[in-house]
């Protein structure tokens, strides 16, 4: 087994997209939160995805094991605060436990401080232990919990 990280490319699209499908099927079906995230996050689609790998402050890698994706995190650079924020961290189940979270993460932030950021944030729901989990081992730690209720 043989797994891969690498800067996605246009002829990813397929795999970006349908990796987004799979991420936002996973994050409905999340209690508290998973609606409201969805919500919050248009669909990015086919060319959504293309819009993103030509623009210089989006960040878009894939991973996965002998050459088939199954994973990507991909997120934006605010130049203004040197701030690059995770918008869709994804690893396929089948693909978990074998450190690709982890590779992803640390692709992306290479990738993101070669650009000036200098902090990432990204959002894991309550009760999403995993995700909170593999945020952690990479070094991100909770610096603000946003509670709501609708009115």
């Amino acid at each position: 087994m043989n797994t891969f990280v690498r800067p996605a490319s246009a002829s990813d699209l397929a795999d970006l997209v349908e990796c987004e499908s799979q991420y936002r099927m996973a994050v409905g079906a999340v209690e508290r939160g998973g609606a409201e995230l969805l919500a919050e996050s248009p669909v990015a689609g086919p060319s959504g995805w293309g819009v993103r790998l030509e623009n210089p402050e989006w960040e878009v890698v894939v991973g996965g094991i002998d050459g088939v994706v199954l994973g990507l995190c991909a997120g934006q650079l605010n130049p203004g605060t040197q701030t690059a924020r995770i918008a869709l961290l994804w690893v396929h189940p089948g693909a978990r436990e074998v450190g690709l979270g982890e590779d992803l993460l640390t692709s992306f932030s290479e990738a993101v401080r070669a650009s000036g950021a200098t902090r990432i944030e990204a959002v894991a729901l309550p009760g999403d232990r995993d995700t909170k989990n593999l945020f952690e081992r990479a070094g991100l730690v909770a610096r603000l919990i946003v509670v709501s209720s609708r009115l």
